[in-house]
């Protein structure tokens, strides 16, 4: 890479970071993690505590994709952490969402529940649509396997109205 021979950490750490969306793309997510532990070395080295943070969330998702869930609760917890400390709400919010979707996919639907709400609260206080309606989405995901339909219809259509108002046609499908 062009930003190790000129030894600019900064646009280093961001070249693995595409390095590992790029893998990520082509389903390599094992490229795609060793990119995104590159990028989070780099960003420790320099003391970027945002991307730090932005890595473990990567890091998490590549994780997912291999079916490391216990790595990927580690990670997200590590990047919800940085986020809470920095003050990054956007960050906080989509870091709980993560993790009550991997609680939900692996059955702990109590910890799913109260990490989806968490994440919802703090979209409507920041006023984040898309963050809601994707909250909301989750939220009706595990209202659906908690046999809670009335729940999770009204969970769902909360977001369905979200995300026609914010013209997110692939969410609609979703909801």
């Amino acid at each position: 890479l062009i930003s190790q021979k000129n030894d600019n950490k900064k646009y280093l750490s961001k070249s693995y970071i595409l390095l590992g969306y790029y893998c990520e793309d082509r389903s390599d997510y094992s490229a795609g993690l060793k990119h995104y532990l590159a990028a989070l070395s780099v960003y420790k080295s320099i003391g970027n505590d945002r991307g730090i943070a932005d890595c473990y969330i990567n890091i998490g998702n590549a994780y997912m994709y291999l079916g490391k869930y216990s790595e990927v609760l580690e990670s997200y917890f590590s990047g919800l952490k940085i986020y809470e400390k920095l003050g990054i709400d956007r960050g906080v919010a989509s870091a709980y969402d993560n993790i009550g979707s991997i609680y939900s996919y692996l059955g702990n639907l109590e910890y799913a529940l109260k990490n989806n709400l968490q994440s919802l609260k703090i979209f409507k206080k920041i006023g984040d649509k898309e963050g809601i309606a994707y909250a909301y989405n989750n939220i009706g995901i595990v209202y659906y396997k908690q046999g809670k339909y009335i729940e999770a219809l009204e969970s769902h259509n909360a977001s369905l109205k979200l995300k026609r108002e914010i013209g997110d046609s692939a969410g609609v499908g979703n909801s």
